[in-house]
């Protein structure tokens, strides 16, 4: 049965986590969609898992084979950032559209959100680090230019060799950062309409751009570049962009709520089935460039919805709904989606000083010691990963995001935000709960 929920003005947002926890400052205190942390808390975890690595040597036990089909599927943890950066960006630029001064602050609270972490992250790796001997694996003497990496282009020339060994991941903030300049733009100019066109436009070219870069370069240079190149991988990016306009808009949401059950059984049937074909769901291949990659974006921008819709759920969808809000919605998944950016720009140095260490037991012994080794190496990547973030958001971040207090995301109508999209959070998560 449909339900009536609190409308919820996001137009003075505050981002507070990797692709920005949205926030109402209607509310006492600050407001939170506790799934929504929870979504980059499966992101994070997903993806360290992934760059962490599988054992070097033959597998034996069903366990462990399941563990390595999980982690190499991985790289899917970034599909959800995506589609997570697409709606929440664009859910708040719809609605402080037209509000005075709202793209500069847009602009402004982006820059305090991700640059200060992201600079100082830069300035350790590339003057501190080279010259700390405990931090051996980090020390590089490529030569090749770091204006890549001070411009967020390094995506750009990572597929052709233009990128150091040190720093692999940050291919990722990279793209992001280049939608954060350039989609402020397209919904100052643009009507709902002509944008859910251009996402529909931006998901179909990816694939042709992923299936000519295999025409265009030879091998493994083609396969970066399907993997690393914006325009190969801003189709998640803009299915994430198409649900928050789709929920400005009673009967598209309703319509979406209505067949959520169905949506969700239809592409988790094809992943499946694509995951069977494979045997797993590497990150590289045509198979996973032309349809991997399409359906875990589907996934991912469905799972998004699925945190945030509720008018005309049927029954069955109100069910589904409760048990993932739930699940997304506990302590240690908050925590750890709050923190998340610091997580992912820390975790990878993390894991090549610590590697060095812990090759020599990672890969000894039988199936099931190898499988707990593993585990318990992830386990600890992501701990020191976190008290790095902590120290971080205590000593750098914070202070950052509390200048947002002087560039404030406007009201373009002075009203409670997405007014004809009201039935968007579930009304088990009341906004006003951290």
């Amino acid at each position: 049965m449909p339900t009536t929920l609190p409308t919820f003005n996001a137009t003075a947002a505050i981002y507070d986590g990797e692709c920005g926890i949205v926030s109402a400052a209607n509310y006492a205190g600050t407001g939170r969609v506790p799934a929504l942390d929870g979504v980059r808390a499966v992101a994070i975890l997903w993806v360290l898992i992934h760059n962490v690595g599988s054992p070097d040597t033959g597998t034996t036990g069903v366990p462990l084979k399941i563990w390595i089909l999980v982690l190499n599927a991985g790289w899917a943890g970034v599909q959800l950032f995506f589609a997570l950066s697409g709606f929440l960006i664009t859910r708040i630029l719809l609605d402080a559209k037209g509000g005075e001064g709202w793209i500069g602050h847009f602009y402004a609270r982006r820059l305090l959100r991700i640059v200060p972490l992201y600079y100082a992250f830069l300035t350790f790796m590339l003057f501190v680090a080279p010259h700390l001997t405990v931090l051996g694996p980090l020390h590089s003497h490529d030569t090749r230019s770091s204006l890549w990496y001070w411009t967020y282009l390094v995506n750009w020339v990572a597929p052709f060799g233009g990128v150091m060994g040190t720093m692999p991941h940050v291919w990722s903030l990279a793209v992001e950062e280049q939608f954060y300049l350039a989609w402020p733009l397209l919904v100052a100019a643009w009507s709902d309409r002509m944008l859910a066109i251009s996402c529909l436009l931006m998901t179909l070219s990816a694939l042709f751009v992923r299936a000519a870069v295999h025409v265009m370069f030879p091998g493994e240079v083609g396969s970066a570049a399907a993997y690393e190149l914006t325009i190969a991988r801003w189709d998640t990016i803009a299915l994430g962009a198409l649900v928050a306009i789709a929920l400005r808009h009673p009967r598209v949401c309703e319509l979406l709520a209505r067949n959520l059950v169905r949506i969700v059984g239809a592409v988790l049937s094809l992943l499946l089935l694509l995951t069977l074909m494979q045997r797993g769901l590497p990150a590289r291949g045509w198979l996973t460039e032309l349809v991997g990659q399409p359906l875990t974006g589907i996934a991912s921008a469905t799972l998004v919805l699925a945190c945030v819709v509720t008018g005309g759920l049927t029954t069955r969808g109100a069910r589904l709904q409760r048990t993932l809000v739930g699940a997304l919605s506990t302590a240690p998944l908050r925590t750890i989606g709050k923190y998340s950016y610091a997580i992912y720009i820390f975790h990878s140095p993390v894991h090549r000083v610590l590697h060095e260490h812990a090759v020599q037991w990672l890969n000894v012994g039988g199936g099931t010691r190898r499988l707990c080794m593993h585990i318990a190496y992830s386990a600890l990547v992501l701990a020191i990963s976190l008290a790095f973030a902590r120290v971080s958001w205590l000593l750098l971040e914070q202070p950052f995001l509390g200048l947002k207090r002087y560039v404030p995301m406007p009201s373009a109508s002075g009203s409670s935000g997405f007014s004809r999209g009201s039935s968007l959070l579930p009304h088990a998560v009341p906004p006003t709960l951290r």
